[in-house]
């Protein structure tokens, strides 16, 4: 940004951007909506999510990659108030959409199908003599289109259309993935600036994502065991399943620069971010008596709508930024704990120590799943801030259906 410019003209501007580091980037930077991670799961834990492919909605603006794992049509709001301690009215709204079938994923947030904007608020400008020249409103806007492909899903949905007999797609899979961002940066209106050019800009970047999954244990319902020895001790409980993951993405690897609509005008550095980590997971099914009672009565549903029974997962997460340098790297880590396929109870840690960022996170969420047909899901989150700073509460409501799903059952109704 033209921080000579907009600093000493625009002083409450210039003080909420040198203050809003994230644990995303060890220090301030332009375009600071590209460095916010939209999803409220995974800031509950620890923002450690490019290995955690688990979940109905796993955290792809992390690892586009992850887009392969999302489940039915999904639309998710959020709203985050940052740095409340500094300013009333800086929020980050996001309005996300994404949709997987066939082991393919995209995500979409760009009008008319969803947002991107962080919201400076409402930013007055005064003379040296403390009189009220005006008030304008500040903010940045970003397009996001994204993909991921799951190579065993794909395969997966081949065969079974000409063998619905699983094979070895259960053990394992890789997924790859790929996301273009355009942002806009309206910082100042002309006026404002005091050299009488708006503080606005644009740049486009991309992100590349890799997710690489190994199940080797997986008794539940139709899976299948590639080391079965816990087979027969889980088998009372519904089964049991394992999975190891390993996570990796390049976010912002091209076009690492904000250019301002007035020629010539030196451009901002948009920061190369590289994320690496690796993911544990595990499940207990459903208890096979309880299964076989609830598929008798009108509740037959609530057997795949509420398994797992249990389910536990770990992350772990390296980020480095290397462009314009590169610089310290920030270690996270979180897990979360899912009963009845319903509440999830989060938590992690934020080790950031070039952006004063070292605390703990936490985070639950509520919801319901027809595993069929759609659901919902309410997610709430706390997480630090630069040192000096207060918590932040972070909040997102998720929407999801099966649109083929729902057709079908509207057809056999009719019947």
């Amino acid at each position: 940004m033209r921080g000579s410019i907009l600093r000493s003209a625009v002083f409450p501007l210039g003080l909420i951007l040198s203050f809003l580091a994230t644990p995303e980037t060890s220090s301030a930077q332009a375009a600071q909506s590209l460095s916010l991670g939209p999803s409220v799961r995974a800031s509950g834990t620890g923002r450690s999510s490019v290995a955690a492919f688990w979940g109905g909605d796993p955290d792809y603006w992390i690892n586009p990659s992850l887009l392969a794992y999302q489940s039915k049509l999904r639309f998710e709001h959020g709203k985050t108030r940052l740095v409340p301690d500094l300013a009333d009215g800086v929020y980050l709204k996001t309005d996300r959409f994404a949709y997987q079938r066939f082991g393919i994923g995209i995500g979409v947030s760009a009008f008319p199908l969803g947002r991107n904007r962080l919201d400076y608020g409402e930013i007055s400008v005064v003379d040296s003599e403390g009189n009220t020249l005006g008030s304008f409103s500040s903010y940045e806007t970003y397009r996001y289109f994204g993909v991921g492909v799951s190579f065993a899903s794909l395969l997966k949905s081949v065969a079974e259309a000409k063998s619905p007999t699983q094979s070895w797609h259960s053990y394992g899979d890789v997924a790859i993935g790929f996301a273009h961002k355009r942002v806009h940066v309206n910082y100042a209106p002309a006026w404002a600036t005091g050299d009488g050019f708006p503080g606005s800009g644009n740049a486009e970047t991309n992100d590349l994502g890799l997710l690489v999954r190994f199940t080797p244990i997986n008794s539940i319902g139709d899976g299948r065991s590639l080391v079965p020895v816990l087979d027969p001790v889980f088998a009372p409980f519904g089964g049991l399943r394992v999975d190891l993951s390993h996570g990796r993405s390049d976010q912002n690897f091209t076009d690492n620069y904000l250019e301002y609509t007035l020629y010539g005008d030196a451009p901002d550095v948009v920061f190369r971010v590289k994320n690496e980590g690796v993911g544990v997971y595990a499940a207990i099914g459903f208890p096979p008596s309880t299964a076989e009672e609830l598929r008798s009565s009108r509740l037959a549903f609530l057997v795949e709508s509420l398994s797992p029974l249990f389910s536990f997962g770990w992350s772990n997460q390296r980020i480095t930024t290397v462009f314009p340098r590169i610089d310290g790297r920030i270690n996270n880590s979180g897990w979360e704990l899912t009963i009845l396929n319903v509440f999830t109870l989060r938590e992690g840690e934020i080790k950031d120590p070039e952006g004063h960022i070292r605390g703990s996170t936490t985070g639950w969420g509520l919801g319901f799943e027809h595993k069929e047909l759609g659901g919902f899901r309410y997610d709430r989150a706390e997480v630090p801030q630069a040192r000096g700073l207060d918590r932040v509460q972070r909040n997102s409501f998720t929407l999801f259906v099966d649109p083929f799903a729902v057709h079908d059952r509207w057809l056999s109704a009719d019947r």
